[in-house]
């Protein structure tokens, strides 16, 4: 089946006014989708959307070529597109530069690297007797600073200027001001009076948290290799684009020493971020590819699309995480930003057939199979025996975002997304006649609709696996479901002295 060099030529989009003539399968599937909107006509039919893969690779549902908001779905377009470019079992390295009593980190746009990370850092400093510092420095690849659409600039109330407009995000403050985090976290003699902060990405505010010293404690506990007590004191901390103590390229000052952090291999990153659908991991990511226009480019060249306007038409990428953007203006209005009105909510968009090219590449992934680079590449055909692509992302009813959704575990891989106008739910389903791309998308203009949408996915899920001979259960073993758990980096460090 040479899916995906084909698709964009034979592509069978079905018309809602065409599903007459499909085979039984089709029209029962696609009736049961118009039980369910004439179920809820509160919900714009022209804004909901299915599709699956059938059994010639093409694709059949409801408004499959339309453009919708798709949510965190996006992220698994990120996450298979980082794997494609670094490989599966990638790891970041965040570098500690030692020399003379000064410190400079360089942060390798590891997405990873949140709190826990910087305590193993600090752990690896004292453990090699460092703990003071006269100058800290560090470059950009530390909490990779995210840059929206043609923002110029970042805030301390985590909105971005661009001329008058802002745009409301999604980030942890340690991913949004290094320069506050270090000097809060690198001065442990205060460290029983700071408190750790949490976003409210509703509001685009922080809360106040545990005390750091709790916080470490806490993740002390669960990691079991940190030191019980950790000592830093440091002059001065400052952004420096260069490394102070590299001469020319590979070449260092005598007596520097270099502290090699890596971050867990790509593949558990991306797992990580798909079963708890992470924003801040997925758009450092999504940003460490270069962005918008790389991450265009690479799929334009992977699909062999010359034709400027198909993306315009099948993907409209502005973020990594596909979070929404909140656009304002500056007024005298007493908005939840004081002083600034919000005037639209922008999000990603892709069409349903879109959304199934990435689950398919998921599914190839899974199975070894590479990415078609040439007219003529055939992937193999589908079978029962190909393994689920479930280190990509949840499995249904016992992981993540899917815990306790659908009647049985060990069927369907998918990925969800929640706004406060779309839900979207999409995977693979191993059923009794082989592996089956399928997505649903809702969107909608009150969030009082989210129920009747995973009424209307969970509903399409069991009537696709019914239509396909029913459910297939996969081996499988679940993952540690506890999100707090997550360990972001590999135990053994590197070290080396020039």
């Amino acid at each position: 089946m040479n899916y995906f060099i084909n698709s964009l030529i034979k592509l069978t989009v079905i018309s809602s006014f065409l599903l007459l003539s499909l085979s039984g399968r089709s029209a029962t599937i696609d009736d049961q989708f118009k039980k369910f909107l004439k179920m809820y006509p509160a919900l714009d039919a022209q804004n909901q959307a299915y599709c699956y893969i059938d059994d010639d690779g093409n694709v059949q549902g409801f408004n499959t070529q339309k453009l919708m908001g798709i949510a965190s779905v996006a992220k698994t377009i990120t996450t298979m597109h980082a794997i494609e470019k670094y490989g599966k079992n990638y790891q970041f390295e965040s570098k500690v530069y030692v020399n003379n009593g000064n410190i400079h980190i360089t942060g390798g746009n590891n997405p990873v690297f949140d709190r826990r990370f910087f305590y193993h850092l600090l752990n690896a400093l004292n453990k090699n007797g460092i703990t003071h510092a006269q100058k800290i420095s560090y470059d950009a690849g530390v909490f990779f600073e995210p840059q929206l659409i043609d923002t110029q600039s970042f805030t301390q109330a985590k909105y971005s200027v661009d001329g008058k407009r802002f745009y409301c995000q999604y980030y942890e403050p340690s991913n949004t001001d290094p320069q506050k985090f270090f000097e809060k976290y690198f001065d442990t003699s205060n460290w029983n009076k700071l408190r750790t902060e949490i976003t409210d990405s509703g509001q685009c505010i922080t809360t106040e948290g545990v005390t750091i010293t709790e916080d470490y404690e806490q993740k002390r506990n669960l990691i079991g290799s940190f030191q019980k007590n950790l000592e830093f004191s440091f002059e001065s901390i400052s952004y420096n684009p260069q490394n102070p103590f590299e001469t020319s390229p590979g070449v260092f000052l005598p007596g520097t020493k270099v502290i090699t952090l890596k971050s867990i291999e790509l593949i558990k990153i991306a797992n990580f971020t798909n079963r708890f659908s992470q924003n801040g991991i997925a758009d450092t990511l999504f940003f460490g590819m270069g962005g918008k226009q790389a991450v265009l480019q690479r799929l334009a060249d992977r699909f062999n699309v010359n034709d400027d306007t198909y993306f315009e038409n099948n993907f409209q990428l502005l973020s990594g995480s596909g979070y929404a953007l909140k656009e304002f203006e500056v007024t005298n209005s007493k908005g939840y930003i004081p002083g600034y009105k919000l005037i639209q909510r922008k999000r990603t968009k892709a069409s349903c057939q879109f959304v199934l090219q990435t689950f398919e590449l998921m599914l190839n992934q899974a199975n070894g199979y590479l990415w078609p680079l040439f007219d003529g590449f055939e992937i193999p055909e589908r079978t029962i025996n190909d393994i689920m692509p479930y280190d990509y992302m949840a499995v249904g009813k016992i992981e993540g975002t899917l815990t306790g959704r659908f009647l049985h575990s060990n069927v369907l891989t998918a990925k969800t997304g929640t706004l406060g106008d779309a839900s979207t739910l999409g995977g693979t389903l191993s059923t009794q006649t082989g592996k089956r791309q399928f997505a649903v998308i809702n969107n909608y203009y009150d969030a009082n609709y989210k129920t009747a949408s995973k009424n209307i996915q969970n509903g399409m899920v069991t009537k696709m696996f019914d239509s396909f001979g029913g459910e297939k259960t996969f081996p499988y073993n679940a993952k540690n479901n506890d999100r707090k758990s997550f360990i972001p980096f590999d135990p053994n460090i590197e070290i080396k002295q020039y």
